[in-house]
């Protein structure tokens, strides 16, 4: 029988008292669920347990006088207050609640980095709790994060709300790279001083977790009764708001084992990980991506099976099914769950199916989102505003994957369907996709068809159809300044093609220095963000054609620059900048801030292709380099 679902509530409680306290005498553990009857421990000082008890006296000057007494002790009562929080008595609770966020708590001390100093100088004064959070944010950013982990134990110990707390010290632990560690032994004894002798249970996690630093594989499988006491809770009470926090902490610990070695205890401890899940799309597909780079197929599988009617009504959730299957090898069950995911059917299908698509593209499982986007195309008997858009983001990912073909055909069914004047109507309220520009209707459309045509016919060494596509792209778009790169660099130019290709280019790169120009004055006349954004998006305009064809590439590093000044971590304006340093010659530099590009954005075909470029180029330098 299950002790924890008796149906009488007190019996249950006492029963879960009982499980709590031996938990606790066996393994040091605590959680917020406290004993029945409140008895204070052994070890609280007496008489900080008397003026806690009369924070509920009959007599108002003797709860004055315990309220002061306490606000006075400072730190030195947090410990039995947080214990009184479940008095029976209902006034020793409120004043306890109260005063556990209203005494006063020394946050930093001398040997407080001054960076986590500024960071922890409000910590409480009655601040809001996601200002609290926010904080525990910002010391996760900290570096050396070494800096910062005796702040967080602080929090962990004494941060009135268990969420936070608990969030304070899984920051701690799953942020903190063992290498950077001068000295592990040392930190450990200071986080042991920060919580003793707190038994609270974000305490316990960091007491925990410096044994753990002074002896990892010692200490490694403690965490089993950490974790216990933690599940123990959430089948008391699953609505507890640190479920996402103890999942977490459940996660690290299975990559602990997993990269140690110990893969069956690495998938116990997945498996206590997924049996908190919530009966959610978005939380289930999380953990799906999580269990997919860890190979955990069984449990994808258990999981599909278990919330198979969430899955029946979530496209995006069979396709992850899908991949696994792929991944493992099983190419017919994983083409038979796409098409349980293609042919999802409901009003919203098509807007499912888009969303869907969507996502998968950024989580770099494009073959599925192309698969995604099709079926949008095929149930869609009439042409609308999704299967237009699906079309539209289904041709540019090919192109932005180098699939000049499917591209091209994408593009020309689209044409095809633009003939119709209902459907240009529609376009009109596309928005477009990255890459198209469908606010120029049709010819936006055929100006990206002729351009993969081009490409297409690049690879395949067809010289006269490729210039033939070429000219197409360029009389419907003369502003694209990827057609004109694509006419700069078109393959067996004569004299008069090159003549007419810088001609062209220069004629744009005049047009882009006066619009960034312009963008500069109004700019200085008003720097808002609007105004921000336009001169970013003028400066990295002109450096992309000035560093991929006859511009000024020292002029279009400085403009990179500059733009990314103005949207620093924009992975289009880095990848603008990594092409400017390959212009000027800073191979290293050009793959370092390629790198940086594709971290930001590694979904990103165009991004990841141009990294490549560098990287054989920055080999090849350094090949003729050493044989000189």
């Amino acid at each position: 029988m299950n002790v924890f679902y008796f149906n009488n509530g007190r019996n249950r409680r006492m029963v879960f008292h009982a499980v709590r306290l031996l938990i606790m005498l066996t393994y040091l553990v605590v959680t917020n669920a406290r004993a029945a009857d409140n008895s204070p421990t052994a070890d609280q000082p007496s008489e900080i347990r008397q003026w806690v008890e009369r924070l509920g006296s009959d007599e108002f000057a003797e709860r004055q006088q315990a309220e002061r007494e306490l606000t006075e002790l400072g730190s030195a009562a947090f410990d039995v207050l947080f214990n009184a929080v479940d008095h029976p008595d209902t006034e020793v609770r409120l004043k306890s609640q109260y005063l556990l966020r209203s005494i006063p708590i020394p946050w930093s001390d001398a040997k407080t980095a001054e960076s986590v100093a500024i960071i922890m100088a409000d910590y409480g004064d009655e601040m809001l709790a996601v200002k609290r959070e926010s904080t525990i944010y910002e010391l996760s950013q900290v570096k050396p994060f070494v800096d910062a982990l005796p702040a967080l134990a602080r929090i962990a110990r004494f941060e009135p709300e268990d969420r936070l707390a608990k969030l304070a010290a899984l920051t701690m632990i799953t942020n903190t790279n063992m290498d950077e560690l001068p000295d592990a032994s040392a930190m450990a004894e200071q986080l042991l001083a920060e919580v003793a002798p707190s038994q609270r249970p974000s305490a316990v996690w960091v007491h925990t977790y410096a044994n753990y630093l002074q002896s990892p594989t010692a200490n490694l499988h403690a965490w089993n009764e950490v974790i216990d006491a933690e599940l123990a809770v959430l089948q008391e009470w699953p609505d507890r708001d640190t479920r996402q926090i103890v999942r977490d902490l459940v996660r690290w610990y299975a990559d602990v084992l997993d990269n140690a070695g110990q893969r069956q205890e690495a998938l116990v401890a997945m498996r206590k990980s997924v049996g908190i899940q919530k009966n959610d799309a978005d939380d289930l597909m999380e953990t799906l991506q999580w269990l997919l780079e860890r190979d955990a197929w069984e449990m994808i599988d258990e999981l599909a099976m278990k919330y198979a009617s969430v899955f029946d009504y979530t496209p995006l959730l069979r396709y992850l099914h899908a991949e696994s299957y792929l991944r493992r090898g099983n190419d017919e069950l994983a083409q038979q769950t796409a098409k349980a995911a293609a042919d999802f059917d409901s009003p919203n299908a098509a807007y499912t199916l888009s969303e869907a698509a969507i996502t998968l593209q950024s989580m770099q499982l494009r073959h599925w989102a192309k698969s995604a986007y099709r079926a949008i195309i095929d149930n869609e008997q009439d042409a609308s505003w999704l299967s237009l858009r699906a079309e539209i983001l289904l041709a540019e990912l090919c192109f932005d994957w180098r699939e000049f073909q499917e591209a091209g055909d994408t593009y020309q069914i689209l044409v095809d369907k633009l003939e119709r004047p209902e459907v240009l109507a529609l376009m009109e309220d596309l928005g477009g996709g990255t890459i198209t520009d469908t606010s120029r209707g049709k010819e936006g459309v055929l100006s990206m068809l002729h351009l993969s045509r081009a490409l297409q016919y690049r690879e395949g060494a067809d010289v006269q159809r490729e210039h033939q596509h070429l000219r197409l792209a360029y009389q419907h778009d003369a502003e694209n300044a990827d057609i004109l790169i694509a006419v700069y660099r078109a393959t067996q130019p004569d004299d008069d093609w090159k003549a007419w290709a810088t001609d062209i280019v220069s004629v744009q790169l005049k047009i882009f220095d006066e619009q960034l120009k312009a963008a500069k004055i109004r700019f200085q006349a008003a720097a808002n963000d609007e105004n921000r954004a336009l001169l970013a998006q003028a400066n990295n305009q002109y450096a992309w054609l000035a560093s991929n064809t006859i511009g000024d590439y020292q002029k279009a590093l400085a403009a990179s620059l500059d733009s990314l000044r103005l949207r620093p971590d924009s992975s289009a304006y880095l990848d603008t900048l990594g092409r400017c340093y390959y212009a000027v010659g800073q191979l290293e530099e050009a793959v370092q801030t390629q790198q940086r590009a594709v971290e930001l954005d590694p979904a990103v075909g165009a991004i990841r292709h141009q990294l490549e470029v560098f990287e054989a180029a920055l080999e090849a330098a350094k090949k003729n380099s050493a044989t000189e």
